[in-house]
């Protein structure tokens, strides 16, 4: 399911004409959706935030099973040395948020980061970069595997529904630095003093300061790759095709 979070980030246009003829088909889309709706005999949340979802707009409770990414392909990367750079893998849309991760690695020209991806925004990210920043645009499975296993962490700035890349990264031994809210609040385990073991460390505010705040406490940190792999284990397609026949069988 699409949470209303995600509807309101990428299909609904934010000015003009469009957004006027979208609010005039928007009771249709609503009633065409309850319809649609009927016709289900089972859901499936995602997320916790897609299960709220199903239960404010449906009524209905849906269990939740995580969608799975290939662990056995992400997890090669955690052969690869660790390099000197952060990596964010998107596409470059506005509703994912990126321009304060720029902006913060603007102000460290020490700090490099590379960014994997393309997308409307690519043009404008290349032309306010400083020397620090490489983007990268689309790169291949295998290219994609190696950037996740030697990059010093993944950071990951918008608030999903639910989001692979996170997993991915863990998959290969990486931690993640998030803005912390939505689905990572799930599938994360937040760094913390007393914390024996975790894989991300969260910022509150989706800005530049923040960030380079959340930045600094990583880089006094040590996290054990091997355990961060094996934790990401749990999301992977084999875990998820128990649960979907478990699933099946007692409905």
């Amino acid at each position: 399911m699409t949470s209303k979070l995600e509807v309101s980030q990428e299909i609904c246009p934010k000015t003009g004409f469009t957004k006027i003829v979208f609010n005039m088909l928007l009771p249709f889309l609503k009633r065409r959706d309850l319809r649609a709706k009927n016709r289900v005999t089972s859901f499936i949340s995602q997320s916790q935030v897609s299960k709220l979802a199903f239960k404010k707009f449906y009524n209905i409770e849906a269990p939740i099973i995580h969608s799975p990414m290939d662990y056995n392909k992400f997890k090669l990367g955690i052969n690869e040395s660790k390099m000197d750079f952060y990596l964010i893998v998107s596409r470059l849309e506005h509703w994912k948020k990126m321009d304060f991760a720029i902006e913060a690695f603007n102000k460290t020209p020490s700090k490099k980061l590379k960014i994997i991806g393309t997308g409307p925004l690519m043009k404008k990210f290349k032309n306010i970069a400083k020397s620090n920043i490489q983007l990268l645009g689309n790169l291949s499975d295998s290219e994609l595997v190696n950037y996740y296993g030697s990059a010093k962490a993944l950071i990951f700035t918008p608030e999903l529904e639910y989001g692979l890349t996170p997993l991915e990264s863990l998959a290969a031994g990486t931690p993640v630095i998030a803005y912390g809210k939505g689905a990572v609040l799930e599938t994360m385990i937040p760094f913390k003093k007393n914390n024996a073991f975790s894989t991300a460390i969260f910022f509150s505010k989706q800005t530049s300061d923040n960030l380079l705040e959340a930045i600094s406490i990583f880089e006094t940190q040590t996290f054990d790759r091997n355990k961060i792999s094996k934790y990401a284990e749990k999301f992977s397609e084999e875990k998820f095709r128990k649960k979907i026949r478990k699933f099946i069988n007692n409905n």
